[in-house]
């Protein structure tokens, strides 16, 4: 049995289900490439693929991005109703999708949907799949299967109620996650009261995807709670809690365990809570959402490994500090590096927001740096190499959490025996999301194996090789960084910490500030009233290196943004692996350009590696060489330096530690 597709779309003979067809996600994602590719006219290269992708995502609303790639009559005729061929292909791929990620294992939920596509709640059906169609993963949360169920359940909240200041679908969304199924019935005015009466049964298709839902951090805390799983005693808690939340008081339990191991379960699940209701809070005030969000379906382990991916990503300093000050005038005539940072911006496709990343900044002002070896006082490094974990990024990123995570372990298993989550037997891979939208996976993952010898397997038979169970991508592994148990940095100042307002100014200056002072001695900084930054009397004469990044000059100008980048990666890591941006996913790879309403490419760019004799082997090949992929140019490649500054005097605004590039020497004063 075939799927077939014609000018109406993906069709399913009638009467069959996808499951019964042995038909799965990667063809399905193939056979609608290739009809959103006709009915859009683009032609099959990287912006007719991103096209796709970005449209199995995030739905038809993503267009928008590509507007000026689109002819224009074709563009109108797709974005303009609902009954699009556009639309229709788009409804039926995510039709066609459910039943792949979720039918198989969940056959009751493959019953609730067809009772709404073919009875009389057809009309609601419609809502929710084109509303998906429209949107995408928009409204699935970290937990897509209870989202929709829930948007089918709930009938009245309506697109208004979504996109509304009020937004009552997250407010339900916090509830039935957080105080149990029964204070539902807060939101009965927007579902039929018959339905309302028996979702709240335990026979329900809510109460049955909830059982799924709790069900991991339910049954870890009762294992770390040390409760063995004796009869139904696990089911009975799990039960309590789908019923009350994580507050429950679980009597249904509260006399077969001893009242020790009681105190202690409720502690562990009121915890849930607490964590739950932090983040809605951050959210509703606006504060920054923890950098990285685990799959509800990945227990939440208490380990040091989860703790130090979340430190990690808000320490990337020098790589997500991507949105670099650009300017019209032309790069030849800045005459160092701090110029070209301040004269030009990176053309990283995912820009993070500046606001939100000076707040990261300033938190994390006194931190230690995940790549340097020791803190600006000389203290060790808070963070240290796992012998026996590995961190993989380059992942796709359109499939679904389950599938990626089945995917992972049986790519990794042949490498050695990944641990497990005690009595729940799963395995110990993490998968990371992006912090505003924690349904949107960001290609990267943590797995923790047996035995120490796995990891180098691993990274031998893994590190940037294409894997074809993994949509033929290729992936990047290295060793996991765990953080180090009970080590207090300590400062050797007594000062109290200034605040950042206090610290520096806003100005172009904050660009060097936040992105190299890490690299600096703090004791050997001041700040002038002017935010710019001024060298103590006794500071380091010699130049201080950035030991793993090079810069580049002479690439091609008229070559795609994204072919330059791809081209950058493919040629550079012939000498060494490039390091890869955890915000984004991306090699570290910034190329410069001009401002404007059409910035051009400079020729220039910076690539950051991951150890410094990548760093001397990209030199000595690439330096003063043509390189045929990229147009037969001759480029420069040379090591990205820091100069220090002569000491200057407190009236002298314009004083700062400039930065020395690598083909332009510093004038001497008066000279």
């Amino acid at each position: 049995m075939t799927v077939s597709s014609d000018r109406s779309g993906i069709n399913v003979p009638c009467g069959e289900n996808v499951t019964s067809m042995h038909f799965d996600d990667d063809s399905l994602v193939k056979l609608i490439t290739n009809e959103i590719i006709e009915i859009l006219q683009l032609d099959e290269d990287e912006i007719g693929y991103a096209v796709v992708k970005d449209l199995l995502e995030n739905g038809r609303q993503s267009l928008v991005k590509y507007k000026d790639d689109i002819i224009p009559k074709v563009y109108n005729e797709v974005m303009n109703g609902t009954d699009t061929r556009l639309m229709s292909s788009l409804k039926n791929y995510f039709r066609l999708n459910w039943e792949i990620l979720y039918g198989s294992a969940h056959s009751w939920f493959i019953s609730f949907l067809q009772q709404y596509e073919n009875g009389e709640n057809h009309d609601i059906y419609e809502v929710v799949l084109t509303r998906t169609a429209e949107y995408g993963n928009k409204y699935m949360n970290d937990y897509p299967l209870l989202s929709i169920i829930l948007q089918f359940l709930f009938e009245s909240i309506d697109d208004d109620c979504l996109e509304g200041k009020d937004n009552v679908f997250d407010d339900l969304w916090m509830t039935i996650t957080n105080d149990g199924l029964q204070l539902i019935t807060k939101y009965s005015e927007y579902i039929v009261k018959k339905v309302l009466n028996e979702q709240l049964k335990t026979d329900s298709v809510l109460f049955k995807v909830l059982r799924e839902y709790y069900r991991p951090n339910c049954f870890l805390s009762l294992t770390q709670s040390s409760i063995p799983n004796k009869g139904n005693i696990y089911e009975l808690a799990l039960d309590d809690v789908i019923e009350h939340g994580w507050l429950s008081n679980m009597k249904s339990i509260q006399h077969d365990i001893t009242p020790r191991r009681y105190e202690t379960l409720l502690k562990n699940l009121h915890s849930f809570y607490k964590k739950q209701k932090l983040s809605e809070n951050e959210d509703s005030s606006g504060s920054v959402a923890p950098a990285l969000k685990i799959d509800v379906n990945d227990v939440q382990q208490e380990s040091s490994i989860e703790t130090s991916e979340s430190n990690i990503n808000q320490l990337e300093i020098i790589d997500a500090k991507q949105n670099v000050i650009s300017t019209n005038e032309p790069l030849a005539d800045t005459t160092t590096d701090i110029d070209v940072l301040n004269h030009a911006t990176t053309t990283n496709i995912e820009n993070n927001n500046a606001q939100k990343d000076n707040q990261e900044q300033e938190d994390n002002e006194s931190t230690v740096s995940y790549d340097s070896k020791t803190n600006s006082d000389g203290t060790d490094n808070m963070f240290e190499c796992s012998k026996n974990a590995i961190f993989i990024s380059g992942l796709p990123t359109n499939m679904s959490k389950e599938r990626l995570f089945d995917k992972v372990k049986d790519v990794f298993s042949t490498c050695g025996n990944i641990t497990t989550y005690g009595k729940t037997n799963r395995p110990d891979i993490q998968l990371f999301t992006k912090k505003d939208n924690r349904s949107i996976l960001i290609g990267t993952a943590m797995v923790k194996f047996e035995k120490e010898d796995s990891v180098m397997k691993a990274i031998e038979k893994y590190n940037r090789k294409q894997v074809p169970a993994l949509d033929n991508k290729q992936i990047n592994v290295r060793f996991g960084r765990v953080k180090r148990e009970k080590i207090e940095i300590l400062s050797k100042s007594t000062e109290p910490k200034p605040k950042a307002k206090d610290h520096f100014e806003k100005d172009q200056n904050t660009v060097y500030t936040e992105v190299y002072k890490q690299q600096q001695p703090k004791r050997d900084q001041s700040v002038s009233s002017n935010g710019s930054l001024n060298r103590a009397t006794d500071s380091v004469d010699t130049p201080i290196s950035r030991k793993s990044v090079i810069f580049v000059t002479g690439l091609p100008t008229n070559m795609l943004e994204q072919r330059l980048f791809d081209t950058l990666w493919d040629e550079f890591s012939n000498v060494g692996s490039i390091k890869i941006n955890r915000k984004t996913s991306k090699p570290c790879i910034c190329l410069f350009k001009t401002k404007g309403l059409k910035p051009q490419l400079t020729g220039s760019g910076m690539i950051t590696f991951e150890n410094e004799e990548s760093v001397e082997k990209a030199t000595k090949i690439y330096n003063a060489k043509q390189v045929s992929l990229l147009n037969n140019n001759q480029i420069t490649a040379k090591r990205f330096k820091i100069g220090p500054a002569k000491p200057t005097q407190s009236f002298e605004p314009r004083s700062q530690l400039l930065l020395q590039p690598p083909s332009v020497q510093m004038p001497r004063s008066g000279s």
